[in-house]
């Protein structure tokens, strides 16, 4: 289980920070409860950047986490200690949660399958309806798409008291993965999404080894990409993660007895909770509106 999101009752979850060291969950997540449904063992809790804020996995906490393959690199972030666990073959699957990539970097770096569900497809309860204004998924990491898709059928699907129903699928997920696909229309890029932003050369690459396989597959294959505004879009999920945190380490702070100081956060998350003391409630209804319009903008392009 990663050390953030979904916890065990009577487990310590300290979020990869200082702040938290010491506290234990008081009760299982709804995530949790499927875990153990389906049959399996909980070993334990892997490492993540300071309140999963990172790409890569180190914290004052406890330190960096290495990649397996190769120990001179990252493992990836920020479900990067359960990266790390499935690649080196100490379990078949690990519990990871993705906001702004921390399955599918971990995933990438270490060689693994690492899927972000839809919005709604795995519950956050019952603690939480959503979170990061609807951006923040859990689910796992593991080897094979087969493996992937057989949890997704273990843990998906609603749960009493969810803020929406999303669709469910008509056939299980594990016979999707073996059944034949028909021909898809694939939108593909190699180009950034920030203007003038560098794609290093590996990378595209491998994407362009990806379209070339789904082509000889029988696959549309389409140079294609959302149109937005980059920094517009960027600006507004800072604003939706600081008032995340705005609310959440006032919180974290009283539960343990803590003040928030260079002692109990490292730099950048305090300085991304200073940032998020000055922000308005405005500011977080423009925000909304701002993040809706790029919802829209994604939906219309994936029609």
């Amino acid at each position: 289980m990663k050390d953030i999101g979904a916890h065990e009752g009577g487990r310590h979850q300290e979020s990869g920070s200082r702040l938290m060291k010491g506290f234990v969950a008081d009760k299982d997540s709804f995530l949790t409860e499927r875990f153990k449904k389906a049959g399996l063992t909980l070993l334990g809790r892997t490492t993540t950047p300071e309140f999963a804020l990172g790409i890569s996995t180190e914290s004052a906490l406890t330190g960096a986490t290495r990649n397996p393959w190769n120990l001179e690199i990252m493992c990836g972030g920020s479900s990067g200690g359960s990266a790390a666990s499935v690649a080196a073959g100490i379990v078949p699957f690990a519990h990871g949660s993705d906001n702004g990539g921390s399955i599918r970097i971990p995933a990438s770096a270490c060689g693994l399958v690492g899927l972000k569900p839809s919005h709604g497809r795995v519950t956050l309860g019952p603690d939480l309806g959503e979170l990061w204004p609807g951006m923040l998924q859990e689910f796992v990491l593991s080897r094979t798409v087969r493996d992937t898709a057989l949890m997704l059928d273990m843990v998906s699907g609603p749960a009493s008291g969810d803020p929406f129903i999303i669709t469910q699928p008509v056939r299980p997920y594990a016979q999707e993965a073996n059944a034949p696909a028909e021909r898809l229309r694939i939108a593909w890029t190699a180009n950034s999404w920030q203007p003038g932003g560098f794609v290093d050369p590996e990378v595209v690459r491998c994407v362009e080894q990806v379209v070339s396989e789904c082509e000889r597959a029988g696959h549309e294959l389409i140079e294609a990409s959302p149109v937005f505004d980059y920094e517009e879009h960027l600006k507004a999920v800072c604003i939706a993660w600081a008032f995340g945190l705005y609310a959440g380490m006032d919180m974290f702070a009283a539960a343990m007895g803590r003040t928030i100081s260079e002692e109990t956060l490292e730099p950048v998350m305090l300085s991304f909770y200073k940032y998020s003391k000055g922000l308005t409630g405005t500011d977080m209804i423009t925000t909304e509106f701002f993040l809706n319009k790029f919802r829209r903008a994604f939906g219309k392009f994936f029609e």
